[in-house]
């Protein structure tokens, strides 16, 4: 019979003692899991998990039929991208089409880099909006996703207003024909508005006067009249019509007449960078939406789906509550960014209602996202940053409220202003000096306001460039020998001498400036050198060493030799940390010793390995030399 000391199953003696009170837990935590994962599931997909009788069966139907990745997969998503047009679709539902299929890219393990998901937007859109991704493509910084959404919708806006207003033109002109007598189908009409007419004289793009107008043109597709029409070609110059519906649109052979020149008192005509800075501005108009703070809203809401970027339908069942105890159901939720003219703000969890009258503006989770605080006042509002105390925007008052004017978009100037002064044009042109700044100017032209003498102290400047203050040489303070040794370590060496020393170690009197020079193997040695030279200068000068001079290096700092200097009675003097220039005696002693090696090498052509006996050779010689 043999005994062993085998170990007891410890996991089959607990499964054993609490199996009656783990089984139940365990049954109720799969039905709960089971429970979660059909309260998550749409109802299109339910049809699929017909039969599955526990939890893991649940789990393993869907894993199929929906995260199998094969490469059939990944190439069907791609090519799905890749085909689908915006064609009559809304902006919204295009983009939303487009987000669902990146985001299975991702789940399979292929994510559609930022750059090529903005790319597959702006190649599939229509026509109209060939001068939107134009403008896109040609921008120097990458578009965000979220920015481009919103783009995408105000362009839409933009597209669907034009169309209406070049409809209502349309009908327009089509009843003015209708009354003429002239039937030629001939821009020169004498016609006098009828009783209609007068009582809709208010409408717009409707002509009220008896007014003629010639013209040799005849566009094909509008022989109408158009009298009096607000509406003018910036093709063709002529009222009546827009650019897009131009027919010598596309005609690249008509120059038209070149447009009034703008007042200015600087046109550069070659090509200058600096005088860039000098144009006009072009002001792009983007939509502002206003904002009404409010303390007491939990979160903030939107009736306006295009403040924000890359909305999600809502599934939850919470509703909006307000003031008067009504719900509003929401719709949308989502991020966004909104800017003002010199900040942005991050604006998270936007519930989008489309039955709310005004934006709300939640003034606790407004601080949250911004680091932030508002200060309110009778007349207006103001909101600081929490860090500097700068003023990042401000709100006015309007009937009892406080108006916070924001952008969905970002708006970019496409030049500065005209006239600067010249600390403005200092900052512009990368903080030179005064002497070159004045050069830039005089040579191109610029236009300064003020004289240049008013040019202010630069803060920055000191701040980017400064360098370290000379130190002064100091004058001989020791009056006696060996009242003050400066020292030194050189090394390693990459090339060692003839015994296999890699270092060297100098100690140099303050009072006669003679210098000694012990060669080590090690760094350590320092120790075993100092008290060499100890020694030998008691028994040369029958003096004794008071202070030693030397830098922060670990030879000078360990336990062993700060405890023999204490041990004699010498004080040791450390300079301060990365201040080599106050062991200067030492380190000019270095480079003389290095560049007087060196030239010796080049002229006696010796072997690397003599640099310390070619080293203590110019140390003799130095001290015979006078000077």
């Amino acid at each position: 019979m043999v005994l062993t000391r085998a170990q007891p199953n410890t996991s089959l003696i607990l499964k054993t003692l609490f199996a009656p009170l783990l089984i139940p837990i365990f049954i109720t935590g799969l039905k709960r899991i089971r429970l979660v994962i059909h309260s998550s599931l749409s109802e299109s997909i339910l049809p699929y998990i017909v039969g599955s009788s526990t939890s893991r069966d649940l789990w393993l139907t869907l894993e199929k039929r929906f995260a199998a990745i094969t490469i059939s997969h990944l190439l069907q998503l791609k090519a799905c991208i890749q085909n689908l047009k915006k064609g009559s679709l809304p902006m919204l539902d295009y983009l939303q089409l487009i987000k669902h299929t990146v985001d299975s890219l991702a789940a399979a393990g292929d994510p559609l880099d930022p750059t090529d998901f903005i790319a597959y937007i702006l190649n599939n859109l229509p026509a109209e909006y060939d001068a939107f991704s134009t403008s896109i493509r040609v921008c120097f910084d990458l578009v965000d996703p979220e920015e481009l959404h919103g783009l995408l919708l105000s362009e839409e806006m933009a597209l669907d207003q034009r169309a209406s207003l070049n409809n209502d033109s349309s009908a327009h002109a089509f009843h003015n024909s209708s009354q003429t007598n002239n039937k030629a189908f001939s821009f020169t009409t004498n016609s006098h508005p009828s009783s209609s007419t007068k009582r809709n004289s208010n409408k717009p793009f409707q002509s009220s006067n008896n007014s003629s107008s010639s013209s040799s043109f005849r566009p094909p597709y509008h022989p109408s009249n158009y009298v009096n029409s607000r509406i003018k070609c910036q093709i063709y110059n002529k009222p009546g019509h827009t650019a897009i519906t131009c027919c010598i649109r596309h005609n690249h052979s008509y120059q038209g007449h070149a447009p009034s020149p703008r007042p200015t008192s600087y046109s550069p005509t070659t090509h200058n960078p600096i005088a860039s800075y000098t144009s006009y501005p072009s002001i792009h108009p983007y939509h502002t939406s206003t904002w009404y703070a409010n303390t007491r809203a939990t979160n903030h809401v939107t009736h306006d789906l295009s403040s924000i970027s890359m909305p999600s339908d809502y599934t939850g069942s919470e509703k909006v509550v307000v003031a008067n105890g009504q719900t509003l159901d929401i719709h949308h939720s989502g991020n966004s960014i909104l800017y003002s003219p010199s900040s942005k703000f991050s604006h998270k969890n936007i519930l989008h209602t489309p039955h709310a009258t005004h934006n709300l503006l939640s003034i606790h989770k407004f601080f949250n996202d911004n680091n932030c605080h508002h200060i309110f006042t009778l007349s207006a509002c103001f909101v600081k940053d929490n860090l500097t105390g700068k003023i990042l925007f401000r709100g006015h008052t309007e009937g009892g409220l406080y108006h916070i004017h924001l952008s969905s978009h970002k708006t970019s100037p496409s030049c500065l202003i005209i006239t600067a002064s010249p600390s403005l044009w200092h900052q512009r042109t990368g903080h030179p000096s005064a002497q070159i700044l004045q050069q830039i100017i005089s040579k191109n032209n610029l236009p300064v306001l003020g004289k240049f003498k008013d040019l202010s102290f630069c803060n920055s400047c000191p701040l980017g460039k400064q360098t370290k203050l000379p130190f002064l040489s100091t004058p001989c303070i020791s009056r006696s020998p060996m009242e003050l040794i400066h020292t030194d370590l050189w090394g390693p060496s990459p090339t060692p001498s003839l015994c296999g020393f890699h270092y060297y170690i100098i100690f140099i009197n303050d009072y006669s400036k003679y210098c000694w020079l012990y060669p080590l193997l090690t760094k350590s040695a320092a120790l075993t050198a100092f008290i060499q030279f100890k020694i030998h200068a008691k028994k040369l000068l029958d003096h004794k060493i008071r202070t030693l001079r030397c830098d922060n290096g670990g030879e000078f700092t360990n336990i062993a030799f700060q405890q023999f200097l204490i041990a004699n009675g010498i004080n040791q003097q450390f300079c301060y940390l990365h201040t080599p220039e106050q062991n200067g005696l030492a380190e000019r002693k270095h480079r003389h010793i290095i560049e007087l090696t060196r030239t010796l090498f080049a002229q006696s052509n010796l072997p690397l390995n003599y640099w310390v006996e070619i080293a203590q050779t110019l140390l003799m010689g130095a001290h015979v030399i006078p000077g």
